[in-house]
């Protein structure tokens, strides 16, 4: 196992150390840029879900919050333990699965960077079995997942995630039908692209807030 494990850097954040696996999900721009997004105050309890090797745990401790991963892959929470330790942080990891996942305690705020792949078709899914529950909905459905927030948010909680375009108004629907209300979100560009690829997005209960809509990025 060691021979497959690195150290990598969080971009533009030399001192936020990740540990990777090579047959493993590796953090990706839409990782990076979610944990630029979230808004976190000091001690607030933060659920990471599908925490993999704990790159978004980093960016939740390092903003002052009090972190809990929830990984259904027992080896992938391994290789997060890891992470945990080369940058000296503590978080309460969970083995278990988020969709009947029920904290009884409820979170001030839930971070996510889902599975947005919902393809059916076996022959268009990821062989690598880590990878295809990390891209696909297999084990993690969109409607799943939204009622998932809905019973482990608190009242005055934050949601913050990151989706592909193309599913943002069935993404906001499943949120509105579990009254999940997106407060704000901003379009992620490629550079050689006019369409957007993907949008963070912040969500809440409270319904009265209007949208704002943040200035874009630009990825290279």
């Amino acid at each position: 196992m060691k021979e497959k494990i690195r150290v990598d850097y969080l971009p533009n954040h030399k001192d936020y150390k990740v540990v990777q696996h090579l047959d493993m999900y590796h953090f990706n721009t839409d990782t990076a840029l979610l944990g630029e997004f979230i808004n976190i105050n000091e001690n607030e309890q933060v659920l990471d879900v599908g925490t993999n090797n704990g790159a978004l745990l980093v960016y939740i401790i390092k903003k002052g919050g009090i972190a809990s991963g929830i990984e259904i892959n027992s080896s992938a929470l391994k290789i997060c333990q890891m992470t945990l330790n080369v940058n000296n942080i503590k978080a309460n990891l969970i083995n278990d699965d988020f969709s009947i996942y029920d904290s009884n305690k409820f979170y001030d705020v839930i971070v996510c960077n889902p599975p947005y792949f919902n393809s059916v078709d076996e022959k268009e899914k990821n062989i690598n079995e880590y990878k295809k529950i990390a891209r696909h909905e297999g084990s993690l459905s969109l409607k799943t997942l939204c009622l998932s927030f809905k019973r482990n948010i608190k009242e005055s909680g934050r949601i913050y995630m990151v989706y592909r375009v193309s599913r943002f108004v069935e993404l906001e629907k499943e949120l509105n039908e579990n009254k999940l209300y997106i407060s704000k979100y901003q379009y992620v560009y490629d550079e050689y692209k006019n369409e957007p690829k993907c949008v963070l997005l912040e969500a809440s209960n409270n319904k009265c807030l209007k949208h704002k809509i943040e200035d874009r990025i630009i990825t290279h």
